[in-house]
């Protein structure tokens, strides 16, 4: 399982130009050196780097110096564990960071690591293509067998699926044989292990559902002659297996939780004791679910068992019933299907009786937690009802024209199988199209958006653009009146350039707080001699 996710995950876990051999560079060892010698290695790079040998060496420690031996010790942490070992290998110290640590997962990362990694990305894309073209390749060699356009047998028709199989087969194999245990942190609980006879059990379920479609199509081939209730043995089997791991979901007691004031939790603390009737209600909705969960698959599973019987009694030829009726548990099935939405909307609209829903709504944040999950719970309950209803019309239809095609008319097996082709065209164009949307979105634009999407939800700006520093009034007087000066000393530069003879001396400068002294401005040559020489003057000027 792990290796699967490394499959599809390793373009997204690796980060950019991830460099593998650091950990080893630190301890100064080849990517292929056994335990034993990266544990010498770690010794003796200890004795090296350790701030108290280096301090009795004369050394002046700093924090690089320790910082440095920490990293030396976090890579001997890794490369004597041979699980992380392995995982550090394929994804790296960021990978293996994010794999270690999920509640540390940033989609943002996760996005870029997936644009950079290009040969990891068209590797996934290569592996989504095959598994789709597995998945469609199935059920049009089936309906092109069952409309005898092809003449192969169901041995061969049935090509896709033995690859299925393989899988299941290998990975139960490695599931017996993996007796990998977890290192335990200190202060911590070790994880607990599946026992051998529970591995051993899906181990047996696996093999007996690759025997049951073994026989099917052996039997459908002609290659033996048994009656159909031995070709159904392996099923019959893999149905009583499945069947003993639910029964004890399904007849388990759950009890109701006790009220809070008398539980022992009245002298608890309100926050503690809210808390505690909150997991409590949880964990009995969940027990609830479960159990409803378990008593329906067992329904389904005896209806599959009666399905079995009544195919192998027609098809023998023991009784000339129409197909209509040898369906009989398909219709029940259905039947069984709409009357747990019923219950689901039921039980959910028990929940919400008390409850005044519109306050709750308007009024989430002030209202009684225990009121809040149990609107919650009804929400939940009642979208699986619905769910559950909505998602029998697609069976309901394919069970219809099975019946037509086998009892009434003779028409094409693709119109019965039409929704399944339409299913998984629209999930390769989903998968395509998130694909190449995950590979040539801008995240940089995108962070940036979203902080200031964060921002404006915290009441911050969304941005802080450099604002104008307010200056004090003589600052802006003074301001003012270097740049009068300035005006005034070019204009009178270019009047020097002609003959006309410079205006009379000038009255002292003065500025006064709302007051600027602005010198005299020679008139244009054309006009001076029709304009005698003026003093200069004050100019009252408002600044805001």
């Amino acid at each position: 399982m792990e290796s699967l996710l490394l499959f599809c995950c390793r373009a997204c876990l690796k980060g950019d130009g991830e460099n593998n051999k650091e950990y080893y560079d630190l301890l100064g060892v080849d990517q292929k050196a056994s335990a034993e010698h990266i544990k010498k290695a770690y010794k003796k790079q200890s004795l090296q780097m350790h701030p108290d040998k280096l301090a009795q060496k004369g050394v002046e420690v700093t924090a690089e110096h320790s910082l440095k031996f920490q990293k030396m010790k976090d890579a001997y942490d890794i490369l004597s564990d041979p699980r992380k070992r392995r995982l550090y290998d394929e994804i790296g110290e960021s990978g293996l960071k994010l794999l270690e640590s999920p509640q540390d997962l940033n989609p943002a990362d996760l996005i870029k690591n997936f644009q950079k990694n290009r040969a990891d990305r068209a590797k996934i894309a290569v592996g989504i293509a095959v598994i789709f073209s597995i998945i469609l390749i199935g059920p049009i060699l089936f309906c092109l067998k069952c409309d005898g356009t092809i003449p192969a047998e169901w041995l061969a028709i049935w090509a896709p699926m033995w690859g299925l199989d393989l899988i299941l087969l290998i990975g139960a194999g490695f599931t017996l044989a993996d007796n990998y245990e977890p290192p335990v942190e200190e202060g911590e609980e070790p994880t607990p292990k599946e026992p051998f006879l529970f591995k051993l059990f899906m181990a047996i379920k696996t093999v007996l559902f690759v025997l049951m479609q073994v026989f099917i199509l052996m039997r459908l081939d002609n290659r033996v002659n048994w009656s159909l209730f031995i070709v159904f043995i392996p099923w019959f089997l893999w149905e009583a297996a499945s069947a003993v791991s639910w029964l004890p979901k399904a007849i388990k007691q759950v009890s109701k939780p006790e009220d809070s004031s008398q539980n022992g939790m009245l002298n608890a603390d309100e926050d503690e004791q809210h808390m505690q009737a909150y997991a409590a209600e949880t964990k009995y909705y969940e027990d609830l679910m479960h159990q409803l969960v378990a008593r329906k698959t067992l329904i389904v599973q005896v209806l599959r068992i009666w399905q079995l019987v009544f195919i192998a009694i027609k098809t023998d030829g023991h009784q000339p019933w129409d197909w209509g009726l040898v369906l009989l548990p398909i219709w029940l099935y259905f039947l069984v299907q709409l009357g747990f939405g019923y219950l689901l909307h039921r039980w959910g609209t028990s929940l919400n009786t008390d409850i005044d829903v519109p306050t709750v709504l308007s009024n989430g944040g002030e209202v009684d937690p225990m009121v809040m999950i149990r609107h919650q719970h009804s929400m939940e309950l009642k979208a699986q009802a619905v769910a559950m209803i909505f998602f029998q019309i697609v069976p309901l239809y394919m069970a219809l024209l099975l019946v037509i095609r086998l009892q009434i008319v003779s028409f094409s097996t693709f119109i019965i199988l039409l929704p399944i082709y339409i299913a998984i065209g629209c999930c390769i164009c989903g998968v395509g199209c998130a694909l190449c949307c995950l590979s040539s979105i801008d995240m940089d634009t995108l962070d940036l958006k979203m902080k200031e999407a964060q921002e404006n939800m915290e009441g911050k700006p969304a941005s802080q653009e450099p604002q104008p520093v307010p200056q004090s009034d003589t600052a802006v007087y003074g301001t003012f009146h270097e740049e009068a000066k300035d005006t005034a000393a070019t204009t009178v530069e270019k009047s020097n350039t002609t003959t006309v003879p410079p205006p009379a001396a000038a009255a002292p400068i003065v500025t006064p707080p709302v007051a600027v002294a602005v010198p005299y401005v020679p008139p244009p040559v054309e006009e001076r001699a029709a304009t005698p020489p003026q003093q200069e003057t004050s100019i009252d000027t408002d600044i805001d």
